[in-house]
């Protein structure tokens, strides 16, 4: 009885899984298109350019439907600054030391284009300790910066073209509280009609991943990144269900482990940053799309999670789990379901 349910219920979700594929690609280009011109209006009215911290730019009327249909997958670990767009000529500098004092683990990335990642800058392939200099073509960037385990105070660096500073350092004080305060107010677990349009896809994607190349998962699921510094794990669970990590405590030394637990709507319900080798997440009240990181800030060669018995399962609510589970709601910074 059950497959016969399977069978049929692909002919209502093999429909809806192209419609909503193609509405976020159309709605993503009319908002890349109405942005671009909006960008292009601050150009030329701006004095100067500035940092805008995350918790700002959310702020931005229409701010959300940008975000769901034009960035990355939902990353509440780590306050994030952009910066841009700015012309650059041939170089671009970065205050590295900025992000050093700032932050424990940081990623600096600089994009041309809509998206189209050109540098990456890390502490695992980074060096210099005041200044990183870049060689570029003459084109227009922007550049995003992302810190991880901050210090409380968050710096976001000076930025140089061909010479001239464009912006000094800014600091915008805690950006991870801020931005947390703004996740739970108007984030956290959030509903609506576009944007199941928007997302509905994905969940059937990430349902459907056993039976799909894998490459065309990864590249209609994962955030803009670079291998050598986050590796995912990605699926779903089920409403009762809950996701066990389970790996080597060895790589907690070369690495951190966040999960981010994200609705239909494609919002994120809760998040965990993982600092066991055991894992349990709470029990799920409702079906959810999970996304793990292990971000690998500090070596220059790729993580091999196998070489950790890194193992990600979901499983059936069981009450030592749910033991487990309440023993680790004590992570940092983890926000209660809304």
């Amino acid at each position: 009885m059950k497959t016969l349910y399977n069978v049929f219920a692909l002919l209502w979700r093999v429909p809806g899984f192209v419609f909503s594929f193609l509405f976020y690609r159309s709605t993503r280009l009319l908002i890349l298109s109405a942005a671009q011109r909006a960008f292009d209006r601050q150009l030329k009215r701006r004095e100067k350019l500035e940092w805008t911290a995350y918790s700002e730019s959310l702020q931005i009327p229409g701010a959300l439907p940008y975000l769901m249909c034009t960035t990355s997958r939902w990353n509440p670990h780590a306050p994030l600054g952009s910066f841009g767009p700015l012309d650059v000529e041939g170089t671009l500098e970065i205050e590295v030391g900025t992000a050093i004092a700032s932050a424990r683990g940081w990623i600096i990335t600089v994009f041309r284009g809509d998206f189209e990642v050109v540098a990456l800058l890390y502490p695992g392939n980074t060096d210099e300790k005041t200044w990183k200099i870049l060689q570029l073509p003459k084109d227009r960037y922007r550049v995003l910066v992302r810190y991880y385990g901050d210090y409380g105070t968050t710096i976001l660096p000076a930025i140089k073209a061909d010479g001239q500073e464009l912006t000094a350092s800014r600091n915008v004080g805690d950006e991870m509280q801020k931005s947390l305060d703004f996740f739970t107010k108007n984030v956290v677990n959030r509903k609506g009609f576009f944007y199941f349009l928007t997302q509905y896809y994905i969940f059937q994607l990430l349902r459907w991943q056993d039976n799909l190349p894998p490459q065309l998962v990864r590249r209609l699921y994962l955030p803009v990144g670079d291998p050598q510094i986050t590796t995912y794990r990605y699926g779903v669970i089920k409403k009762g269900q809950q996701l066990n990590l389970s790996f080597d405590l060895r790589l907690l030394e070369k690495a951190d482990v966040y999960v981010t637990y994200c609705n239909r709507w494609g919002f994120p319900a809760f998040w965990d940053n993982v600092k066991e080798g055991e894992f349990f997440s709470r029990v799920v009240p409702q079906d959810v799309v999970y996304l793990v990181r292990v971000v690998n800030f500090f070596n220059r060669d790729p993580l091999n999670l196998d070489d950790y018995q890194f193992s990600c399962r979901v499983l059936q609510h069981r009450a030592t789990a749910v033991a487990h589970a309440d023993a680790g709601k004590g992570s940092s910074r983890q926000v209660a379901q809304g």
